[in-house]
């Protein structure tokens, strides 16, 4: 191959950083296969393997993220107020930098260690609002008092987020 760059083509308005790796120059036991002759693509197809593999080492929302939000009608959030929401609390992730089909939204109450539920994008129409929703079961288990409530974004690259800004939210779930 004569120049490895020409390859990477991106679109410049996409806000995906790329890079081009030389296989010959890293040492693996995969690499050795994939530099013999032809590799095999995530779609399954073979490829030359004199191309170049593009790998996707852009972070999710580049260097921060939106801050979530939910109704305002929901502090504190009562049993009888979740009852009349459906028994769920819908948390909506603003639109963000990169943001791609099949990045997966994984929501956090106080910490990573307790993680909330998690949403697939399956589209990226811009100002889309994405929705996410913690069940009656999932608020119960944070308990009574105030929450912080966050979100983080794993795209299909495998590349995480940073954790987005915190917005609470006061449950009082003994209380209808």
């Amino acid at each position: 191959m004569s120049n490895p760059q020409d390859a990477a083509t991106p679109d410049p308005d996409s806000g995906i950083t790329y890079e081009v790796v030389d296989l010959s120059s890293i040492a693996h036991p995969d690499t050795e296969t994939a530099i013999q002759g032809s590799a095999l693509e995530p779609s399954g197809l073979l490829v030359d393997a004199d191309a170049p593999i593009i790998v996707d080492a852009s972070r999710p929302g580049e260097s921060a993220l939106p801050a979530p939000f939910i109704a305002s009608d929901v502090d504190p959030l009562t049993s009888e107020r979740l009852t009349d929401l459906g028994d769920v609390l819908t948390v909506s992730i603003p639109e963000y930098p990169t943001r791609r089909a099949d990045d997966v939204i994984h929501l956090f109450g106080d910490s990573t260690s307790e993680p909330g539920p998690q949403k697939t994008v399956s589209s990226v129409d811009p100002g889309e609002v994405v929705e996410v929703q913690y069940t009656r079961a999932q608020l119960e288990k944070l308990g009574d008092g105030q929450h912080e409530l966050f979100y983080t974004v794993i795209d299909r690259a495998g590349n995480f987020s940073h954790e987005s800004p915190r917005i609470t939210v006061r449950l009082d779930l003994t209380r209808s």
